[in-house]
């Protein structure tokens, strides 16, 4: 009787074990609530691999990056380029713990950089728009949705991003 219960148990155990590794976790099912709340703001989200800038050992391999792509007939008119937090402080950053990947040095408000939450861990300037590398906690969608306006309207001030009248072909 011992014998039939305990084979009727791993049975069972066999059969529900692989369907509790297929089912998301709580982890996975905020990350999809978070992507999917920013669809509907029309911030695009994508997995992206760390920039090598970065503490390969602090942060994972990938990051999700949470995009605002420019509206049909705006432009950015420079250089793609990336701002990375980094892990120590020193007089020569922006804001002591923010520096560019490359050579480039766009005009950034330091009052806003200086209160980013540190799950955002890179922000970036290119074609497409402007991402920012989150690690997906601490901060809700609105606060992203929030930063990445206030990055285009930083741009703006600047005289870095434009309104190109006639539609890019």
């Amino acid at each position: 009787m011992f014998i039939a219960i305990f084979l009727i148990v791993i049975a069972m155990a066999l059969v529900i074990a692989p369907v509790m590794l297929i089912k998301p976790s709580s982890r996975q099912q905020q990350q999809s609530q978070l992507r999917q709340q920013a669809l509907q703001v029309k911030i695009s989200t994508h997995i992206q691999k760390l920039p090598a800038g970065l503490n390969q050992k602090k942060y994972p391999t990938t990051v999700a990056v949470y995009r605002q792509n420019w509206a049909e007939q705006q432009k950015y008119e420079q250089q793609a380029a990336r701002l990375l937090r980094l892990d120590f402080e020193h007089p020569l950053h922006i804001c002591d713990i923010w520096a560019w990947e490359t050579d480039t040095n766009l005009p950034i408000a330091t009052d806003m950089l200086s209160k980013i939450d540190e799950s955002i861990i890179a922000i970036e300037f290119n074609s497409l728009g402007i991402g920012l590398y989150w690690l997906e906690k601490n901060i809700q969608i609105t606060d992203i949705q929030a930063l990445l306006d206030a990055l285009k309207n930083n741009l703006k001030d600047s005289g870095l991003y434009s309104l190109n009248l006639t539609k890019a072909q």
